[in-house]
């Protein structure tokens, strides 16, 4: 039965489908010419299956087409492959891809083609003039018939293709989900279907992304999650009864020295003047020796990120400029660049001049970052605080820049309020995009955006709840004294996180992204009104026609979205990326599903975390004592009081910190060593990834070794001096050992066969007897430099044979990041009929942020059926003009003739890589090998600290200021964004090159393609 009334069809009317080639005709006679061996020929009717049925308010349909020897092998990864009908007819259209008759191609050699499974639905009951894109465009006339159980069959079908693409998708992580995320909710809530849950990766299932950290760092993943919240059920309209907000409740005792509860307060609460027995007095002569005066004037609930000096600062913000204010770009450059650092400065108007740069080091003797969060996508509460060696000419360069700022914008006020007691400058427009605090407090100056971190710097000098005055600060600057001379400090508080985890910011930060959730189901919902032929353009009228949920739009808070220059704006909070900071957004009262959501956040909370500890990291750079032309960069992190946590359970299976380790193994490019316990004694299991050359293919559009993945490895494993442990699971020998001390073993469940050698005490396991000799010869335990229980050690890669691996693998990370954009694109087309000249403007829009291709090349339009990949002649929209909602639609394939389709693809790779990953050029270079020269690193566990040292040696990169430093796009204060380093992983979602002068940031990678 039906689903839903509104796709109920006539039971009492039954006809056959309309096939082009019947299927049990057309399955015996492959099986017969299968059997006889001899290679079926496909005639041209036999080449497509059309069957479509009659419904309300949708028909639906299936569209099979045997492909040719020689097309794509993957066609669900290839844009060019698309069913599409000539007045815009088809809806939702989404493919299954299957190999045809397996059990022939495999047990009897035969070469058959793949086919191709088009699942659509449809407008209206005249024949559909259908074009399958294969890529080669096959026009086949369909009158649609009334049969209501193969309409509900083939519904199904389309369900599960549909919700198999979501799925795909969302495991994606360069690729942006966010009509996927639309489309599949709406249809899972208009079909009363659950909606699909895409599995974890590895990664979340041991707690890393995990929804209480998606939540806590406001991700893509969180937001995500509230879009389909949004969309999947009926709002709660009944849900009026407002409930007094909370009071933050921490799991565990507060940190010793830490305030139990800071921040958080709106901006028009009274200010917290008291201090407690831990403050210390103002004046910096009355700190300790190892804790920085700058640090006195942090909020105790803030982060810190320290440059020392202003020549460190300027080195960070050049750097960072060189990659695009990402460090994830040093690994993969993304294809979304949403600039969030320069919007950062941009709001708060501070940048520096030639003379700046020039002056600073002797103007501005201490410099640092601080916030009360790090939501930089949306709008978060940061700041700049200097301390002055020159009042006067430090006053005079940060007025004469925010005055500057200020002359740019016509709608912009300066006005003088009063924050804590003094007057502070105020600067800001109605979009939010210009928010400048400044204030003055003796050799300190503050440049913010919000108003509540003027107030709690404002306190700070009365000796109230202050960074430097914690125990916890004081104990980190034991451990990683001033002395160092440090390029970068880095402080985290445990307040700074239990701030993020109070109920105001989670309700708060849960309404701004239910507020852009909001727009983006609006726009994307008039968009499918269009595509459906509704004549529905307000709430009321998408909710009517099932494109939004019953109750969405309604809100408790006295804000509302408004239309200002074809946007949205939200009422209260202002422009998506430029919304008022959260801890400025008062929050009093809160409604019953919004205390559900916190209560069930706060116990993923209490059950994942426990208590937070507080973390610092600490940077030096300096050059390489031992190779010109290198930069050897130092780390340190520490994390306190980890046993609290639920993560110490990782730790505690370590052993003692030993002092001994595995001597170097040469030809090793990759090696790991782990301290473990719990056998009487620690015992050393060790490995590595000896320097190997495998030769690469493209199968499917992946990167694969040519041969099996057991075969191309070459690697090891051992252990030292007990090897119960792992022979428990690496299996022990089948029988004596030979002259070599070597012997087979079963293997990892008797999947495979191993190599396995004793030498002394050593144990090692491998694939390949080869390696165990080599390897065995020069085992030897040695003194490191200090006790660890963890170290690793990457070689420099450059000159080794495992280099074209990396870079193979690179180069199918890059182009398929690349291939993101353009495949979100043309989504927009497909899926929603948005015109192909259009699709870039809007679906820029819809990421908050600008398209950019990883490999240097353009995005562009081209007709996918000429190899020569011109771009097509189409006009394209203004810079930042996207389509007008209600204008007449051109159809979304843009002309030509039947068949004709334009996509957008970059024009960085070859043409034949353009739509689907087939070669990979010999010649291309990830950004990682043009910098990266080795590293070594270590963890140790010391009493209630986990330790982790790093040194990282890489080439010198020459950074330095743009070609005009007073220009606004170029001026500013960097701030870091590590989102793609951890999709590095292929974990959550979205953002080659080569080191080149630090005013054009990552170019191209050498020979991109």
């Amino acid at each position: 039965m039906y689903r839903n009334p509104r796709f109920k069809a006539a039971h009492d009317v039954m006809a056959s489908s309309l096939r082009v080639a019947g299927r049990p005709h057309f399955a015996a006679m492959l099986l017969l010419l299968g059997v006889a061996g001899i290679a079926p020929t496909l005639s041209a009717k036999a080449a497509v299956q059309v069957e479509a049925y009659r419904g309300e308010p949708f028909g639906i349909g299936q569209v099979t087409v045997d492909l040719q020897p020689g097309s794509s092998s993957v066609p669900a990864k290839d844009d060019r492959f698309a069913i599409t009908e000539s007045h815009d007819r088809v809806l939702y259209p989404v493919m299954k891809n299957s190999s045809v008759r397996r059990i022939l191609r495999s047990f009897l050699g035969i070469e058959t083609p793949s086919r191709a499974t088009f699942f659509f639905m449809f407008r209206g009951d005249e024949p559909l003039e259908l074009v399958a894109h294969t890529p080669t465009p096959r026009q086949v006339t369909v009158h649609p018939e009334d049969n209501a159980k193969e309409f509900n069959k083939l519904l199904d079908n389309w369900w599960e293709a549909t919700a198999d693409r979501y799925s795909q998708v969302f495991r994606q992580a360069e690729y942006p989900v966010v009509v996927e995320n639309y489309l599949t909710a709406t249809w899972a809530r208009r079909l009363n279907r659950p909606m699909p849950e895409p599995k974890r990766y590895l990664f979340q299932r041991f707690g890393v992304g995990a929804p209480w950290m998606s939540q806590l760092m406001a991700n893509e993943a969180y937001q995500t999650q509230v879009e389909r919240d949004l969309l999947v059920g009926p709002q709660d309209s009944n849900d009026t009864g407002m409930l007094p907000l909370p009071k933050p409740q921490h799991s565990g005792e507060p940190a010793s020295g830490e305030p139990a509860s800071v921040g958080g307060p709106p901006a028009n609460a009274a200010p917290n003047t008291s201090s407690n027995s831990n403050d210390l007095p103002t004046p910096p002569s009355a700190l300790p020796t190892n804790v920085e005066p700058l640090a006195a004037r942090v909020p105790a609930e803030c982060f810190y990120m320290r440059f020392g000096n202003f020549t460190n600062y300027l080195w960070f913000r050049d750097f960072m400029r060189h990659w695009k204010g990402d460090l994830g770009n040093m690994l993969v450059v993304e294809s979304v660049d949403r600039n969030v650092s320069e919007r950062f400065q941009q709001q708060i108007a501070v940048g520096e001049t030639k003379l700046a740069r020039v002056m600073g080091p002797t103007v501005v003797k201490d410099v640092a970052i601080l916030g009360l969060d790090i939501y930089l996508r949306d709008g978060a509460a940061m700041g700049i605080l200097f301390q002055a060696n020159n009042n006067m000419l430090l006053g005079r360069n940060l007025g004469g820049q925010r005055q500057d700022a200020k002359s740019k914008r016509p709608d912009a006020v300066e006005e003088t309020v009063k924050i804590a007691g003094h007057d502070v400058s105020y600067i800001h427009t109605p979009d939010g995009c210009l928010r400048s605090y400044y204030i003055v407090d003796g050799d300190f100056h503050l440049v913010a955006n919000s108003r509540r971190l003027v107030e709690r710097f404002l306190q700070t000098g009365a000796g109230d709840h202050s960074l430097a005055a914690t125990s916890d600060f004081q104990e980190c600057r034991n451990a990683v004294p001033l002395t160092r001379d440090d390029t970068i400090f880095v402080f985290a508080p445990a307040a700074f996180l239990q701030n993020l985890a109070s109920p105001h910011y989670r309700v708060e930060l849960d309404r701004r992204q239910r507020s852009i959730g909001e727009m983006h189901a609006i726009k994307l919902a008039r968009l499918a009104a269009a595509a459906e032929g509704q004549p529905a353009n307000s709430i009321d009228d998408l909710i009517t026609a099932e494109l939004l949920p019953p109750g969405f739009g309604q809100r408790f808070d006295g804000s509302k979205l408004e239309v200002v220059e074809n946007r949205y704006r939200d009422s209260l909070r202002g422009d998506p990326g430029w919304m008022t900071p959260i801890p400025d957004m008062p929050v009093e009262r809160i409604t019953p599903a919004e205390a559900r959501r916190l209560a069930r956040f706060e116990q993923d909370l209490h059950a994942s975390v426990g208590s937070f500890a507080p973390v610092c990291a600490a940077l030096k750079r300096m050059e390489s004592p031992t190779q010109k032309g290198w930069d050897c960069i130092t780390a340190d992190m520490r994390v306190a009081r980890y046993s609290q946590m639920p993560i110490a359970k990782w730790p505690a299976m370590l052993g003692e910190a030993q002092t001994k380790q595995v001597a170097p193994i040469n030809s090793d490019a990759i090696s790991l060593e782990i301290v473990l316990g719990g056998l009487g004694e620690p015992f050393h299991v060790f490995g590595g990834i000896r320097d190997f050359r495998t030769p690469l293919v493209v199968r499917q559009g992946d990167v694969q070794p040519a041969g099996s993945l057991v075969d191309s490895i070459r690697a090891y494993v051992g252990a030292w001096p007990k090897p119960d442990f792992i022979t428990r699971y690496l299996g022990r020998p089948n029988g004596p050992l030979d002259a070599d001390g070597m012997a087979r073993t079963s293997g990892i469940g008797g999947l495979f066969d191993l190599w396995f050698r004793r030498a002394d005490d050593f144990f090692l396991f491998s694939f390949k007897r080869d390696v165990l000799l080599e390897v065995g010869q020069q085992l030897s335990m040695a003194e490191a430099e200090h006790p660890a229980q963890i170290r690793l050690h990457i070689d420099d890669l450059t000159n080794k044979q495992i280099a074209t691996t990396v870079n193979g693998f690179g180069y199918k990370r890059a182009r398929d990041t690349s291939a993101s954009a353009a495949r979100f694109m043309n989504s927009l087309t497909t899926q929603l009929h948005v015109p192909p000249k259009d699709a870039r403007a809007l679906g820029e829009e819809l990421v908050g942020g600008k398209f950019k291709c990883p490999l240097g090349g353009q995005y562009v339009l081209v007709d996918p059926t000429k190899s020569d990949g011109e771009p097509a002649e189409l006009p394209f929209p203004a810079a930042g003009e996207g389509p007008r909602e209600g204008r007449t639609r051109e159809p979304a394939s843009a002309g030509g003739g039947p068949g004709a389709r334009q996509l957008w693809t970059s024009t960085a790779p070859p043409t034949e890589n353009r739509f689907l990953l087939t070669i990979i050029p010999a010649d291309y270079q990830m950004p990682f090998m043009t910098w990266f020269r080795g590293l070594a690193a270590d963890v140790a566990r010391r009493n209630d600290e986990l330790w982790l040292n790093a040194q990282l040696d890489m080439t010198h990169i020459e950074v330095g200021p743009p070609e005009d430093p007073g220009a606004p796009a170029a001026s500013g204060f960097q701030l870091p964004n590590f989102g793609s380093l951890l999709n590095g992983f292929g974990g959550n979602k979205d953002e080659a090159v080569k080191p080149t002068s630090g005013n054009n940031g990552p170019a191209a990678p050498k020979n991109a393609r």
